[in-house]
């Protein structure tokens, strides 16, 4: 209806709790088909197009949790790592046709996958963020419409935390 894609938005995931020996295969390929084939499988049927055109915008949803390990998210972890690496092999792939890759790196963001958790859960996150909240589906938002414009032009292959501080911290204990 338009003529062309100008950007595209990979804003794909799902989540399954387990350490490695406690998911089953079909946990582990659901997860990772999701959360980073969506990605390829969506990127090659726009980027021809784009690279005919010399330009474009791709934005992936990454996470925080590809940044970092966490607890009992095995395949979370391993698929979101992947499209924290996928976003860098892309940008050198394409840049030189004049298309931008980066990715969003959420923290825990008050989406209703994330609101089925108890409240005394949802509480617990938004107490242990430096501000003391909790991403909102609109910051996200916010942050990959402006990585989309034109107002980001000099960022590729990044991935940019919107976390309300989560991925800042080591963890280790206040030294006295």
């Amino acid at each position: 209806q338009f003529g062309h894609v100008d950007s595209v938005i990979n804003n794909a995931g799902i989540f399954a709790k387990g350490a490695v020996h406690e998911l089953d295969e079909s946990t582990w390929d659901r997860v990772m088909a999701t959360d980073v084939k969506s990605i390829f499988l969506t990127t090659k049927a726009f980027v021809p197009a784009m690279i005919e055109r010399k330009s474009g915008t791709i934005v992936n949803t990454a996470s925080i949790s590809g940044l970092q390990g966490d607890y009992n998210m095995a395949v979370y972890n391993a698929a979101k790592g992947a499209v924290v690496n996928l976003v860098r092999a892309m940008a050198l792939d394409y840049g030189k046709y004049g298309i931008r890759v980066n990715n969003v790196n959420p923290g825990p963001t008050l989406t209703p996958m994330f609101k089925s958790n108890p409240e005394s859960v949802i509480d617990e996150f938004a107490q242990a963020s430096p501000l003391g909240r909790l991403v909102e589906p609109d910051d996200v938002a916010r942050t990959m419409f402006f990585l989309a414009s034109d107002e980001s032009a000099p960022i590729t292959g990044e991935n940019i935390p919107v976390s309300a501080g989560f991925e800042i911290y080591s963890g280790q204990p206040v030294q006295q």
